[in-house]
């Protein structure tokens, strides 16, 4: 069997519209093949409608129905590198959206994932960051606060209300071991983390968030008592 036929075998056995990642298939599948020759299979299975590339590296048998071929969509690319919050997560706009924080919504969707190997990949609309850790609920609870409180000051149309709910419900839901975990693999400013400890102070939440900070230097971010002032 040639290399062709190998490789060619190995595509059709993927479900139509199933992410293809050619690195990832090469390195774990398919070493013993020249990347030239892997790479040339797959150009000739483009034009001959068997494969679609969606973005560099990445590719999906097109699903084909009486109405024409169907690619891979952002839901199956999205499930694909996050895998339920497994491999990754959504941040940015998707995320305050999903919390209710803001009606607005982006073009592009953000995501972590350590199913990437670059610093950051762009897959049509969607934005990709790597994550170098492993998923647990805990630890996306953690990213998701990390990231809201960071970037609280920029979402448009904020929903007051809401955000105070949620700082209340970050504060009952806290994890000191998942907190440690995060900020040990992923950089967050400094005042982000000073933030989230003086809401687990306001509600009485022990934490050692105090090892990340300088007793010298002052943060600036919302203090809880003008958050709740603008809720009543």
């Amino acid at each position: 069997m040639n290399y062709s036929s190998i490789i060619e075998n190995r595509i059709e056995q993927f479900n139509p519209n199933e992410i293809i990642v050619a690195r990832k298939l090469i390195v774990e599948e398919l070493s013993g093949v020249p990347e030239t020759a892997f790479f040339k299979a797959l150009e000739r299975m483009i034009r001959q409608n068997a494969l679609v590339r969606i973005s560099k590296g990445i590719y999906c048998r097109p699903k084909k129905t009486r109405f024409g071929v169907i690619q891979a969509n952002e839901k199956a690319i999205i499930q694909y590198f996050t895998g339920n919050n497994k491999n990754g997560m959504i941040i940015g706009y998707r995320l305050y959206n999903n919390k209710g924080l803001t009606t607005q919504i982006s073009k592009t969707t953000e995501l972590y994932s350590n199913l990437i190997t670059e610093e950051n990949k762009m897959v049509r609309n969607i934005s990709i960051f790597k994550l170098n850790m492993q998923m647990e609920e805990s630890t996306v609870k953690m990213i998701e606060a990390m990231e809201i409180l960071q970037n609280c000051k920029q979402i448009e149309d904020l929903n007051s209300r809401v955000f105070a709910s949620y700082l209340k419900k970050t504060a009952d839901n806290y994890s000191n071991e998942a907190a440690m975990e995060v900020l040990g693999r992923m950089k967050y400013k400094k005042s982000t983390i000073a933030f989230l400890e003086n809401i687990l102070n306001h509600y009485g939440v022990k934490n050692t968030l105090s090892r990340f900070l300088s007793r010298t230097s002052k943060y600036e971010f919302p203090k809880m008592e003008g958050i709740y002032e603008i809720t009543h």
